[in-house]
């Protein structure tokens, strides 16, 4: 109802910063109307700042378009939306496949909740509003170049959420994707080396037969509890 434009769907980056800036109401709160057209979903009635602050996250930011960068931002963030560039051909099953020459196209915005290997090809799941196919299963031979993908955004969490990260990566290996900077998740927080200690971080690493990392944007690594190695 906030976000909608008037030829109709809306931006997907509008609903990551509403969430981060203004919140999001519960069902409880705001339940859907009745019946659920898109007239009625952009009616404000109801609608309360009030109710939705305490549901706010911490920021958003935009993901690379290569399935690496989205299957890392939905292992660390718990989701990715993005938009696709499709056919109604190439859709009509759970394993989709780009458009070929001659198809008419659309544009469509998608949940994409999971990640695997299928058949030996890296793929992500997705989940859409068609009620006839709502899983979908994303190879990554339709990311390839990034002409059928496009802009995809995922939140921080909370600070309170981020305390899983936390608790979910004990002797984890963490490392700033933007920056390079290392971490190494010990305790309630993330311990960030320098280059003075990079010796010592490394033997430490050893010690503790660190063997898992991940990657993190800036974002998530400065909304974690930090402190020096």
């Amino acid at each position: 109802a906030h976000i909608y434009l008037p030829q109709g769907g809306a931006y997907i980056r509008d609903g990551g910063l509403r969430i981060v800036n203004f919140g999001q109401s519960t069902r409880d709160e705001t339940p859907d109307p009745v019946p659920e057209t898109e007239d009625a979903m952009r009616n404000h009635t109801g609608l309360s700042d009030e109710a939705s602050a305490s549901d706010r996250e911490l920021n958003s930011f935009v993901v690379g378009a290569d399935i690496d960068s989205v299957a890392q931002a939905i292992e660390v963030c718990k989701g990715v939306v993005f938009g696709v560039i499709g056919s109604n051909d190439g859709w009509r099953t759970q394993m989709v496949r780009p458009p070929i020459a001659g198809e008419t196209t659309w544009g469509h915005a998608l949940y994409l909740c999971g990640r695997h290997l299928h058949d030996g090809m890296r793929c992500v799941v997705a989940r859409s509003s068609w009620a006839f196919t709502p899983v979908h299963h994303i190879r990554e031979d339709y990311f390839a170049g990034g002409v059928f993908v496009f802009n995809p955004w995922t939140l921080i969490p909370k600070p309170a959420q981020n305390m899983e990260f936390i608790k979910n990566h004990q002797n984890w290996l963490v490392r700033n994707s933007d920056t390079g900077a290392f971490g190494l998740v010990v305790g309630d927080a993330l311990l960030i080396t320098s280059q003075e200690r990079a010796g010592l971080f490394a033997v430490t690493l050893i010690e503790r037969k660190v063997t898992q990392s991940i990657n993190i944007p800036t974002l998530l690594w400065n909304a974690l509890p930090n402190r020096p190695f």
